[in-house]
């Protein structure tokens, strides 16, 4: 019986002036949604229901599914969002994050807004446009002394503790790298701290390679470490950080651990395993050194 209800709706006559006005209702929703690709059936409003037969028709949507309960506009037919407009809603949401204590969310941490747009070109402007928004507001809590208390004092904000410098050589490192990182106070600057420094954290035993660790930090993180000035607040910090592994030859300034002397390091693992690793690899950066100059 509901199926016949549903299939009367359909069949209705319906003029060319109220199927383009429910059309517009349906873009402005997707539009309203991020313009994701697709829509529920099930999540439509009524009054969208009997015309979508007629949107069909016309090409202007299509179904997906077996039971064809998703639904899906076409791109050229979309009403799209400009970078500046879909970066003026998340701001709205990252002002009354703000203005209620939810730090975390206006800071952009495990908040990830979306919307699509029709071009790579547009989604990247938008994602540099969100990203300054963020940074924005993270240079507010650092201005008004709120991260650090926020950060120390919430758990269920700071994720999983990765204790990334837990060996005592990567803990002399953290040590060193705190007395420059008690100095920052901008956001910007702690930002650009963690763009351009790494943590030499020792050389494996399996390779004889360094071990040179990149911290990944969340702007929370930064916000929180622009008010620290106690070193064991800095280690604590940190420790909530992730991170990935680079090479000596890479584009960091590597932070070495206080009287730190390659040469004698070098000199204790002399085995002819690691020498032949450390020719090889001398080997390699000449040639690529060799490379770079042709």
């Amino acid at each position: 019986m509901e199926d016949l209800l549903e299939m009367l709706e359909y069949i209705q006559p319906k003029t060319e002036e109220e199927i383009n006005e429910h059309f517009e209702i349906l873009k402005q929703l997707a539009k309203k949604r991020g313009n994701y690709y697709g829509m529920s059936k099930d999540s439509l409003p009524d009054e969208l229901i009997p015309y979508l037969l007629d949107f069909e028709e016309r090409q202007w949507i299509k179904f997906y599914g077996d039971d064809r309960r998703g639904i899906t506009i076409p791109d050229y037919l979309r009403d799209w969002h400009t970078p500046e407009e879909a970066v003026e809603h998340v701001i709205e949401e990252m002002e009354e994050a703000y203005l209620t204590g939810d730090y975390q969310k206006a800071l952009g941490s495990r908040w990830h807004p979306n919307f699509n747009f029709p071009s790579n070109e547009l989604a990247n402007e938008y994602y540099r446009l969100k990203s300054q928004a963020f940074d924005i507001y993270a240079q507010k809590l650092v201005s008004e002394q709120k991260a650090l208390d926020y950060f120390m004092n919430n758990e269920s904000i700071r994720g999983t503790r990765m204790n990334r410098f837990s060996e005592q050589l990567e803990k002399d490192v953290v040590k060193v790298a705190s007395e420059e990182i008690r100095l920052i106070t901008d956001f910007n600057d702690m930002k650009d701290y963690f763009d351009t420094h790494a943590f030499f954290c020792g050389i494996s035993k399996h390779s004889y390679r360094p071990e040179i660790k990149v911290v990944t930090a969340t702007r929370l993180v930064l916000a929180a470490l622009c008010e620290a000035t106690e070193s064991k607040d800095i280690a604590y910090i940190l420790s909530y950080t992730g991170g990935s592994w680079t090479g000596l030859n890479s584009k960091y300034k590597i932070v070495y651990p206080s009287n730190w002397d390659f040469n004698r390091v070098f000199d204790e693992m002399s085995t002819p395993e690691a020498m032949a690793v450390i020719e090889s690899e001398m080997q390699r950066l000449q040639r690529l050194n060799t490379h770079k100059r042709s």
